[in-house]
């Protein structure tokens, strides 16, 4: 149910409201003036968001059409998949990059 804000996560196997679920993305760098920022997301299996509780992450980024669920590297803070351009890391603040690149970072 769109419309109410909920949409399917391959990673729960459920349909959630993200807002709820998962923490908020700022792009990067953050649009000027009076243009809307569209934040990407991360949602966890659970409602634990630290690295050691979540050996996976699904991201759902703006413009992409489709979730990507990422899996971390023994210990490491670092989530990845084979073929995908995107990387999720966990240093001070959560962090989705493409291709090298910080596109977004946690809201504060």
């Amino acid at each position: 149910m769109a419309s109410a804000g909920y949409l399917y996560s391959a990673l729960r196997k459920e349909c959630i409201r993200i807002f709820e679920k998962g923490i908020a993305l700022d792009p990067v760098p953050l649009p000027k003036g009076s243009e809307a920022v569209i934040s990407a997301s991360i949602v966890f299996a659970g409602d634990d968001h630290t690295v050691a509780k979540n050996e996976s992450v699904e991201i759902m980024v703006p413009k992409e059409g489709t979730s990507v669920v990422l899996t971390r590297a023994k210990k490491s803070s670092e989530y990845t998949k084979e073929g995908s351009p995107f990387t999720v890391t966990y240093g001070k603040m959560w962090e989705i990059k493409k291709g090298g690149k910080t596109i977004y970072l946690e809201a504060k």
